[in-house]
């Protein structure tokens, strides 16, 4: 059986685990419907083909196909309170991989497919994506604000 347990840190923590979760399931409808979304143009792909060859075309396709779905289904386990130091790694894995592509773009001053060639707006993401970072860590780490009884 799981108690929410009171004070400040769990409070956050809980609070955390709300916030993730509704940016994750806002995030999947937005993509979700509309499968050659921007990040997924093929021409878009190609351009960032061309900077990094050494990585396969499909780990971009795929990275941009199924992390959606992936979100989608991890945020029911946020809210509910389940297996969080899985899911929390597995989200904190999820917005590493955004925040490295954000750098990525950024740096290689390659127009941001997630952005719709919005390089104006690629520092406030990525500082977005650090913020979101460091909740999923933040639950990881404090155990979401659950505490177990048998």
């Amino acid at each position: 059986m799981a108690n929410l347990k009171l004070g400040f840190k769990n409070s956050l923590s809980f609070s955390f685990r709300l916030f993730l979760a509704a940016i994750l399931i806002f995030s999947a409808l937005i993509t979700i419907p509309y499968p050659w979304f921007v990040a997924l143009d093929p021409s878009m792909l190609g351009r960032t083909y061309s900077i990094f060859s050494f990585i396969p075309l499909d780990v971009f396709y795929w990275h941009g196909r199924l992390l959606p779905w992936i979100g989608l289904i991890i945020s029911p386990f946020l809210i509910l309170g389940l297996f969080l130091r899985f899911v929390s790694a597995f989200a904190s894995l999820m917005i590493s991989s955004f925040l490295i592509s954000n750098f990525i773009f950024l740096f290689f001053v390659v127009p941001c497919a997630c952005m719709v060639d919005t390089l104006w707006f690629l520092p406030y993401a990525i500082a977005f994506d650090a913020l979101l970072l460091g909740m999923a860590i933040w639950v990881f780490v404090s155990g979401g604000g659950v505490q177990y009884r048998n």
